[in-house]
């Protein structure tokens, strides 16, 4: 009689790593950013629960601020399982690219994108920006750089937290 196993996909694979977070990060938030965990993560500071991610190929965020906003060291704990039935199913679970530790402002840009139109003559274009704000409402400044250094200053538009607007210049 052969003994019953588990599949490794029934398996939560771990992860662990002591993390050292600077004292001047103090009063700004910090994140991780996974650029693949596949296909179920559960990331853990000090063993409470911070954030769940389910897909294993596309980048994600997890802001830690409120875990480790004190400063010093912290352990980082990252749960990994694979997901039969559903969309990772070719792969067991694991860490498939980069994890990095970063910190930002409290009010910062969260999406920035810009996209060009051109006429049918290619002599003039339409600038669209798509941008959106966390943290606080605020106002961004445009301007476009030649060649040459010259600036030129489009101007300036307001944000409302959480609202991703497009601004369009012609």
């Amino acid at each position: 009689e052969i003994p019953m196993q588990l599949k490794p996909f029934d398996r939560e694979y771990a992860y662990a790593y002591e993390l050292e977070i600077p004292a001047q990060w103090r009063g700004k938030r910090i994140f991780l950013r996974f650029d693949g965990v596949n296909c179920k993560a559960r990331v853990m500071i000090d063993g409470k629960p911070v954030r769940e991610h389910y897909g294993g190929f596309v980048s994600w965020d997890c802001e830690i601020t409120d875990a480790v906003a004190g400063g010093g060291r912290h352990l980082l704990a990252l749960g990994v399982k694979d997901d039969p039935g559903g969309i990772c199913t070719f792969h067991f679970g694991g860490i498939i690219r980069d994890v990095s530790l970063y910190t930002v402002p409290q009010v910062y840009l969260s999406r920035f994108h810009g996209e060009t139109s051109f006429d049918a003559a290619y002599r003039d274009a339409e600038l669209k920006i798509y941008a959106q704000l966390r943290g606080g409402d605020g106002e961004i400044s445009f301007s476009l750089t030649d060649p040459y250094g010259r600036e030129t200053a489009l101007g300036k538009a307001d944000l409302k937290e959480g609202a991703e607007q497009c601004i369009s210049y012609k």
